[in-house]
């Protein structure tokens, strides 16, 4: 049964991030939690030089994560595993999921701000790796968790795809969704967004979930901007978006558009869901 929520995990401050939200959607939704941390290639091939010295590495690694572990589950009382695997994180991570039967994935990244590995177009090479949904994250959950959830709606009907994992985490939070729609000026594609709207807006009617639509504005500024800014204007715990929603697009608008969303300023997680794949994690 696929029931596990994979953490990255390399015991810094932001990887304890994505561990707390880890552990609480653990709780809510009856998973458990599995840190995996990845020793890099580079660092394989130069430990490869002393086969001593590479296993006493790879040992500190799991006494450290053996006592993270440990503490968690003294703290929360819920199933938490460790993974230490070799290997690169931009070509392997797929590997390692399925290794795990994973349903999701928590990062952390250190956001707009940040110089270190995860950040700008590297998260997005990440998630690219990845077959199931990503939650990218810069801070801790909420404690009321994720009560308001933002939904960019464009032209795409892959936006669809969204909307077991919607349902379902709205469900488990009790959560008010916002629709936000795009603003194009050819007729027939807001046509197309609209219809996307309506069929988001009546599933939720059918699930009993709170919603609002709201219009983004033409022109003001790009529509990832204006997402982040109402995001942050209604306070929302979590923005939902499909991963390669802009198949009619380059690559290159495509990892901006999403790298812009990820490293909000506001440090709203993100989750990134894969509408080839977003089905078969349930």
């Amino acid at each position: 049964m696929q029931n596990n929520i994979l953490v990255l995990y390399d015991f810094t401050e932001i990887a304890d991030y994505a561990l707390h939200h880890a552990i609480r959607l653990g709780k809510n939704m009856g998973r458990q939690v599995t840190l995996l941390h990845i020793i890099h290639a580079p660092q394989l091939a130069i430990e490869k030089r002393d086969e001593h010295k590479q296993t006493q590495y790879e040992q500190e690694i799991k006494n450290k994560l053996h006592e993270v572990v440990k503490k968690l589950h003294e703290e929360h009382q819920i199933k938490i595993n460790y993974l230490v695997k070799h290997g690169n994180i931009f070509t392997d991570i797929g590997v390692f999921e399925k290794e795990v039967e994973a349903i999701l994935i928590i990062m952390g990244t250190h956001g707009s701000k940040g110089i270190q590995q995860f950040i700008g177009s590297n998260v997005v090479r990440v998630i690219s790796g990845s077959n199931i949904p990503f939650i990218v994250v810069q801070k801790s959950m909420p404690e009321n968790g994720y009560r308001k959830i933002i939904i960019p709606v464009d032209f795409s009907t892959e936006i669809t795809s969204l909307q077991k994992w919607l349902i379902l985490l709205a469900k488990k939070y009790q959560s008010t969704v916002y629709l936000f729609n795009n603003t194009r000026p050819n007729h027939a594609v807001q046509e197309l967004i609209q219809q996307n709207v309506e069929n988001i807006a009546k599933e939720l009617q059918n699930e009993n979930i709170n919603y609002t639509i709201k219009q983004a504005i033409t022109g003001k500024e790009t529509f990832a901007g204006q997402t982040i800014e109402y995001s942050n204007g209604v306070g929302a715990n979590l923005i939902m978006i499909i991963s390669n929603q802009a198949k009619g697009l380059s690559d290159f608008f495509l990892i901006q558009y999403m790298q812009k969303i990820i490293m909000n300023p506001f440090s709203v997680p993100v989750m990134c869901v894969n509408p080839e794949n977003s089905f078969n994690s349930f």
